[in-house]
């Protein structure tokens, strides 16, 4: 059976003019974009800034002002691109620039002018809990039947790899697969991590074990395209309970793992390099968020060793020490006459002292 990488294959490149603005918009989709898996987005991204620029006249990169461009925001605000569309074209508008700027000769000699951008609404962030996990998993195989997405979803929670990590693998990735210690080599080059091996759970292993054990040599674990994998989670969002949750995404099934991690008590450093970031505030981000309803967990740093250890003298001591009389216990005897009048704390500290002595 052949599989066609649909993720890696070069798509066809845009169409432009010979003019330097077509030129620099030409130069940047052969550079970035060509053989990466969005190349048809941002080529039609591209497209969309061209044709704007063209009936702007403008005629290369340096004689985009600011008015160009917040005629740009308006003019897709009225299309209906949300926020974090528009930024995305703009991202690929500077990357055309940069290109440009860098090319021999340079095709621009100026990055884009400054201007204030849509802010993107935050939105809830996501994880799946080992509960719903559990639900999740039962309801994609036997309601919905679909053992590829059951497979992948809970692949993912047991190993944190991202989706294009995932979508890669296959059987050469694994090391000792049959063994007690399993391995596998992260696929990719996004971060330094990557082609390293980690440890893996048996959880891990077994799926990759059945999914490779009647599959061809050079077969990949999911069989699958990015798009088609979105548009089967996209279509089981209401029956697996995530209608109207937009944080629930594909993506964020790898915070679950840190999850797992958290609850298992692994130490930050650790879960950093399993889950492969390069700083560790990205962690610690995760961890923040997967951790946020661990609060007995948090409640055992704020006992006292003396109540754990059942010692009612040292706990009483401590409190003499440490804390101030409650107004309850303070001594309310009558004042004694022929003497200024006392508060009653001093007059129940003379009393003290007396008995000691």
């Amino acid at each position: 059976m052949r599989i066609d990488n649909a993720e890696t294959r070069q798509k066809p490149a845009p169409v432009f003019d010979g003019s330097p603005l077509g030129l620099a918009f030409a130069l940047a989709f052969k550079l970035r974009w060509r053989a990466v898996r969005n190349a048809d987005r941002n080529a039609a991204m591209l497209k969309t800034w061209f044709a704007f620029f063209q009936r702007h006249s403008v005629p290369s990169l340096d004689e985009i002002g600011t008015a160009h461009l917040a005629d740009f925001i308006e003019e897709r605000q009225q299309a209906g691109d949300s926020p974090a569309t528009i930024r995305q074209r703009f991202s690929v508008l500077k990357v055309v620039t940069e290109e440009a700027i860098n090319s021999r000769p340079p095709l621009a000699t100026k990055p884009l002018p400054r201007i204030r951008k849509p802010r993107v609404p935050r939105e809830e962030k996501w994880w799946l809990t080992p509960e719903r996990r559990v639900e999740m998993v039962a309801t994609l195989r036997h309601a919905l039947d679909d053992f590829l997405l059951a497979d992948y979803v809970e692949f993912i929670c047991e190993t944190g790899l991202r989706v294009e990590e995932a979508l890669r693998l296959c059987r050469r990735h694994f090391l000792a697969l049959d063994t007690r210690r399993p391995n596998l080599i992260v696929p990719g080059t996004k971060t330094n991590a990557s082609q390293k091996p980690m440890p893996i759970s048996e959880r891990a292993a077994a799926i990759a074990r059945y999914r490779l054990a009647f599959a061809p040599a050079d077969a990949r674990l999911f069989p699958v395209t990015y798009a088609c994998l979105c548009y089967r989670w996209s279509s089981y969002r209401p029956a697996l309970g995530l209608k109207g949750i937009a944080g629930a995404t594909l993506k964020a099934l790898r915070r679950s793992f840190a999850g797992k991690l958290n609850g298992n008590g692994v130490p930050t450093e650790t879960v950093m390099r399993l889950m492969r970031h390069s700083r560790i505030t990205t962690t610690a981000g995760y961890l923040e968020l997967v951790g946020a309803s661990d609060l007995e967990g948090a409640r055992k740093w704020l006992v006292d060793p003396a109540a754990l250890s059942g010692d009612t003298d040292t706990q009483r001591d401590v409190g003499r020490a440490d804390h101030p009389r409650p107004p309850s216990a303070r001594c309310s005897a009558p004042q004694p006459t022929g003497h200024a009048p006392l508060l009653d704390g001093d007059y129940c500290d003379i009393l003290e002292t007396m008995m000691s002595e």
